[in-house]
């Protein structure tokens, strides 16, 4: 995965658990693999919908493993917040220059 990527987690990872640890366990987070387990076309859906809320997903070349060369995949630097019912999605890069387009 590209540097700017890890970094994004790592910093996000952070910043959420700077909020858990403030909000005295009233904020639970998950990091998931958007559309793992789904087959291509629910995902391709999947993906679609999150591109329509405005989280827009990125196709990365990563090291598969040690020697394997690279594959393609999926990074969906975003978020999706929900409270009392209601659903926000959140563009992680809004304003940044990914560098990608």
């Amino acid at each position: 995965m590209p540097a700017a990527f890890k970094k994004l987690r790592n910093s996000t990872r952070e910043l959420l658990d700077g909020f858990k640890e403030t909000g005295r366990g009233n904020l639970h987070f998950v990091f998931e693999k958007p559309g793992e387990g789904l087959t291509d076309s629910v995902k391709t859906a999947f993906l679609d919908s999150l591109a329509r809320l405005g989280i827009k997903p990125y196709t990365i070349d990563a090291q598969a493993k040690e020697g394997d060369g690279s594959e393609q995949r999926q990074v969906v630097p975003g978020a999706l917040v929900s409270y009392k019912g209601r659903v926000l999605a959140v563009d992680l890069l809004a304003g940044q220059n990914s560098g990608l387009d």
